[in-house]
């Protein structure tokens, strides 16, 4: 008889399943009030974290990243023609070096090594 009194209580309870079936009266007054009471607590907490976010930022980064770009164009031009001044008096000894470097892989190939 324990064991049946048990077994009824649970078929007594009327969980989430019967809440989503049969909306928050089918809890009872105490729970339907419970049910309001979260409602209005997740509305709470939507409205604060709407109201903390933080504002656009879109139109003041596309004004920035205009102002920014001619310096950088600028800046990499100027890069530029340093590394192209810095080769330029080597350029000789660069193609000679890349030209022996090519021809000897070229022989190495024809010779079967």
């Amino acid at each position: 008889m324990a064991a049946a009194g048990r077994f009824a209580r649970r078929r007594q309870y009327a969980g989430p399943r019967s809440l989503a079936r049969n909306g928050p009266d089918a809890l009872g007054d105490r729970s339907a009030q419970g049910y309001a009471a979260c409602c209005n607590c997740w509305r709470s907490m939507d409205h604060e974290l709407t109201a903390s976010l933080p504002p656009d930022l879109t139109g003041p980064a596309e004004d920035t990243r205009k102002a920014w770009d001619k310096v950088l164009f600028d800046e990499a031009e100027y890069d530029a023609d340093v590394l192209v001044g810095t080769l330029d008096p080597c350029k000789a000894e660069i193609e000679h070096h890349f030209s022996v470097q090519g021809q000897a892989r070229f022989v190495g190939r024809c010779a079967g090594t």
